[in-house]
């Protein structure tokens, strides 16, 4: 039972966490690293930080990321260009 409800717990919250959920850990790694350089492998308190950095580049790239989600990634100097394993800290 208790692990039943562990693994809940860690489903819902992977299912709803929020842009802004996301964008906190972005920022707590530019904190902790000094910049954005976040390859797709990338964690952040255990979350999958690095898949959500490729969203953000795909969406970008295909135009479907809001203008108001670019220019706040844009302000910590967000890396748009394609990073695969050479910035995982």
């Amino acid at each position: 039972a208790e692990f039943s409800s562990a693994l809940r717990t860690v489903l819902v919250e992977a299912s709803t966490a929020s842009w802004e959920f996301w964008y906190g850990l972005m920022k707590q790694f530019k904190a902790a690293n000094g910049n954005c350089l976040i390859g797709n492998s990338v964690l952040v308190q255990g979350k999958k930080l690095g898949v959500w950095a490729r969203t953000q580049r795909e969406s970008y790239a295909d135009g479907t990321l809001q203008k108001d989600r670019i220019r706040r990634l844009d302000a910590f100097d967000f890396e748009w260009n394609k990073i695969t394993s050479c910035c995982t800290h």
